[in-house]
């Protein structure tokens, strides 16, 4: 019964934002991410709260250095501001996987949370995001990304 009322949670809250945001659907976001990992960034809108994020970069905070990759699905909800001529704020949250490939090679799920600042008449956005990561392979096990970066809208 409590997973129940959980799913239904959920479900109204997606409908509750789901059109109540700026939009670039179709539109293709590619930047730069700095922390951990920092490399390439790429953003895909799907719909007008949805969207496709994938990296590419090297870490090293924490241990010799890896090449490291990921992709979620990502769920935009109503912007923390209101909408005005400058843009929007929505925070966001979404599901994925990552491959860090190091000493040990990790494969894991990826939870991330984060904030974006989408402009009105700029075709880039900022974003700060925080992930915790469970790794599966090769053993069950924590990590953490988190990365703030920017994108660039192609047309």
């Amino acid at each position: 019964m409590k997973t129940l009322r959980l799913v239904l949670a959920v479900a109204a809250v997606f409908v509750a934002t789901a059109s109540a945001q700026p939009t670039r659907v179709g539109r293709l976001g590619v930047g730069l991410m700095a922390g951990e990992p920092s490399g390439l960034s790429a953003k895909a809108w799907l719909g007008p709260s949805s969207a496709l994020d994938a990296g590419l970069g090297w870490g090293s905070w924490w241990d010799e250095g890896h090449l490291y990759f990921h992709a979620d699905l990502l769920y935009h909800l109503k912007s923390l501001v209101p909408d005005s001529e400058f843009g929007s704020l929505p925070p966001y949250f979404g599901i994925g996987g990552r491959v860090k490939l190091a000493d040990e090679t990790r494969i894991g799920a990826r939870i991330p949370f984060g904030i974006t600042m989408l402009f009105e008449d700029v075709p880039i956005d900022l974003f700060l995001e925080a992930v915790p990561v469970v790794n599966l392979i090769p053993r069950l096990s924590g990590d953490w990304n988190s990365s703030i970066g920017f994108r660039y809208y192609f047309s």
